[in-house]
């Protein structure tokens, strides 16, 4: 697992590139992703039915039939749910 600073750098020399695509939720390490892209593409779905979806993939990887690179803490569990 890299550690902040490592994801950092790597994320900084993607984005530096010419062609780049960044998915996730507009969290503080994607921040600089969303002040210099020419797109921004927001899917726009049902507040429960993402609130499901978030919780059954949490609960996949907490049994160990879907790999993540973190582990499913509770933690992570409620930052993907912000």
């Amino acid at each position: 697992m890299r550690t902040p600073e490592q994801r950092d750098a790597l994320f900084k020399e993607i984005i530096d590139g010419d062609n780049w695509i960044v998915e996730g939720s507009p969290r503080e390490s994607l921040k600089e992703s969303f002040e210099c892209c020419e797109y921004i593409i927001v899917l726009n779905e049902r507040t429960f039915t993402r609130l499901v979806r978030v919780i059954n993939r949490w609960m996949l990887q907490k049994m160990g039939k879907e790999k993540y690179n973190s582990k499913p803490t509770f933690k992570f569990l409620c930052n993907n749910i912000k």
